[in-house]
């Protein structure tokens, strides 16, 4: 026996025929070709004429419904599926920004110990200098005049360097006025 329409239905009614749950009549006019085809079924599945057309009805009804249903559930998915990713993406730019953030900082402090390692090497080759300089002028000046011209000099230096340092004021402070 060839399963159809009719007989998944008639399954799904617990074995009993579409029959006997009708209570309404359908008057219809059909082609001739038709007609035979159904009642060549209805022999073929030994069936009722009623039972066959009551079950392509009802294949047919069932599908137009479960297209209303997709109809009606498919904005809904769409949307939730929509939101969903929106969300998603949403997270992903902010796990990127916070990984950059991250990478980014790691990439300053990086460069700022370089710098500062940097600028502690100047600084020390320039103390060094400076002392190699001072060294080397006071002994100039006390060769060329005298010891005491050369005490004199520095000592007169050091308090005109202590009073232009006074004056001035502290970088960070000049910059934020």
């Amino acid at each position: 026996m060839q399963l159809s329409e009719h007989t998944f239905v008639s399954h799904s009614l617990g074995g009993r025929r579409f029959s006997d749950y009708m209570d309404k009549q359908l008057c219809v006019w059909i082609d001739s070709d038709l007609k035979d085809a159904l009642v060549e079924r209805a022999q073929r599945e030994n069936a009722t004429l009623r039972d066959i057309v009551a079950g392509i009805l009802w294949v047919d009804v069932t599908r137009e419904r479960s297209e209303v249903v997709h109809q009606q559930i498919f904005p809904v998915l769409r949307e939730l599926i929509q939101t969903e990713v929106r969300n998603s993406l949403a997270q992903l730019r902010l796990e990127v920004r916070e990984d950059m953030h991250v990478e980014i900082l790691e990439g300053v402090r990086d460069l700022a110990r370089i710098s500062e390692s940097r600028l502690a090497r100047l600084l020390t080759r320039i103390i060094r200098d400076v002392s190699v300089l001072h060294q080397f002028l006071y002994a100039l000046v006390a060769r060329m005049v005298n010891a005491e011209f050369a005490r004199n000099a520095y000592a007169d230096a050091q308090e005109k360097a202590a009073q232009e340092l006074a004056v001035r004021p502290p970088a960070k402070k000049a910059a934020a006025q």
